[in-house]
């Protein structure tokens, strides 16, 4: 049953690939019995589209049009694909502007969506995932590696007080241009402190095996092992995900997870159902519950899983 709680398709995400619906249609044939579909939250001004976005004239408004898209796909596929595997549907946040805590929160409400991702992806505007030259420019204009890691942990703390999302996404996203830079003492004082908030209201910390992407210099899955090391002595709830940007990426890396879990003395993880709940004799509505997967290295989706991976997805 092993879980991700995190992914994202070409339909609706320009630097992503193919179609919602080959993206479930593969979950399925990999063995997932839950999964998270959760794409970008859309942005709202002309400054902050991407690259790839403006090459294609992509608008603002667009991009809101995309979402709504996304909310209404997922939601048929939730359905009709509810008999194979439970899916859920939220997004991914951005954080570019102190008025990006209250879009995230109405965008919640106002397409009922059943959990949020939340992510940093920016540093005073200026993307920190995308290119090196990107990064290097926040570095210039916050003053050095350090503050700029600093800033990013700053951000991430202020996003989980005002949204408190089910998911914190990839913890440690800013190490992805700078893998070796020395976590210092500030820095780390910093990382315990998000890490010890988010425990406190049951946020779920992903392993997001998209660390672990050839692409990238960081070899491992997010979190960085000492990060990872630290929440599981925390009593961190721990969840998976794949960060799928299409179908080729589902699942990706999960072959290894089993043992790298181990190595890290992962014991326990945790997932995101939708549940209907009742509440006095209030209506009938829904949300996500946090369950417990017991004993998830002796689950057959392991077996499975190393199989189909092996595979040309089509």
């Amino acid at each position: 049953m092993p879980i991700s709680s995190h992914s994202h398709s070409g339909q609706f995400c320009k630097h992503a690939f193919s179609m919602l619906e080959d993206v479930v249609l593969r979950v399925v044939d990999v063995g997932f019995e839950h999964y998270g579909l959760s794409e970008h939250m859309p942005r709202f001004l002309p400054e902050d589209l991407y690259e790839e976005e403006v090459a294609d004239n992509v608008s603002p408004t667009d991009l809101q049009v995309m979402f709504e898209g996304f909310v209404k796909e997922a939601k048929f596929l939730q359905e009709k694909y509810k008999a194979k595997v439970s899916l859920i549907v939220g997004m991914e946040t951005d954080v570019i502007r102190e008025d990006s805590f209250e879009i995230i929160r109405r965008l919640k409400k106002e397409f009922q969506l059943d959990y949020i991702v939340g992510s940093v992806h920016h540093i005073d505007g200026i993307p920190i995932d995308c290119s090196l030259e990107q990064f290097e420019e926040a570095e210039r204009l916050v003053g050095g590696t350090e503050k700029v890691i600093c800033q990013y942990f700053d951000y991430q703390l202020k996003l989980l007080q005002e949204v408190k999302p089910e998911v914190i996404g990839h913890f440690d996203l800013i190490r992805l241009h700078r893998p070796e830079f020395e976590m210092t003492d500030l820095i780390w004082e910093k990382v315990v402190r998000n890490i010890n908030f988010g425990i406190s209201y049951g946020a779920l910390f992903e392993i997001n095996t998209s660390g672990a992407s050839p692409n990238k210099k960081l070899q491992f899955p997010y979190p960085h092992r000492k990060i990872l090391k630290f929440m599981v002595a925390s009593g961190a709830r721990l969840t998976l995900s794949d960060d799928s940007h299409g179908v080729g990426d589902v699942g990706f890396w999960y072959d290894s997870l089993p043992q790298f879990l181990r190595d890290n003395n992962v014991s326990e993880l945790y997932y995101l159902e939708r549940e209907l709940v009742t509440s006095g004799s209030m209506e009938q509505g829904r949300r996500v519950l946090c369950k417990k997967l017991a004993d998830w290295s002796k689950h057959s989706f392991w077996e499975k899983c190393a199989g189909v991976l092996k595979e040309d997805p089509w």
